[in-house]
C-alpha cells in the first residue's frame, strides 16, 4: 500500500469515526457523508448498490442493505455497519412514506 493510500485511508477512518460520534452525542443518525465513507471503505464493487452509493450518492436502500449484511465486515467494523444500517433503514422508510402535497 502507498502512503498515499494509507493517507487516504487514516482520513476515512477519522471521518467516519467522527461521524458516529457526533451522531450519537446529537442522538441522531449518521449524516449522509458519513454513511457514503463507510460504503467506501466497506463495498465489494463498484457497480454493487453500496459502491454507486458511496462514488455518486444515488442510493437504492433496500439493495444496499442486502449487500451489506451479506459482506463479511460486520465483525471487523460493527458500529460502522450499524450506523450504515440505521441510516439506511431511515432512507427506506422515508421513501415509503406518500409525499404530502404543498399548499
Amino acid at each position: 500500500m502507498s502512503s498515499l493510500d494509507s493517507y487516504w485511508n487514516e482520513l476515512a477512518r477519522t471521518g467516519i469515526t467522527d461521524g458516529i460520534r457526533d451522531a450519537a452525542e446529537e442522538g441522531r443518525l449518521i449524516d449522509t457523508s458519513t454513511a457514503r465513507l463507510i460504503a467506501a471503505c466497506v463495498h465489494d464493487s463498484t457497480h454493487s448498490a453500496l459502491g454507486r452509493f458511496a462514488g455518486t450518492g444515488r442510493l437504492d436502500a433496500w439493495k444496499a442493505a442486502k449487500e451489506l449484511l451479506e459482506l463479511d465486515a460486520f465483525e471487523e467494523y460493527e458500529a460502522w455497519t450499524l450506523a450504515l444500517l440505521e441510516y439506511l433503514k431511515h432512507v427506506y422508510q422515508q421513501s415509503k412514506e406518500p409525499k404530502k402535497e404543498l399548499k
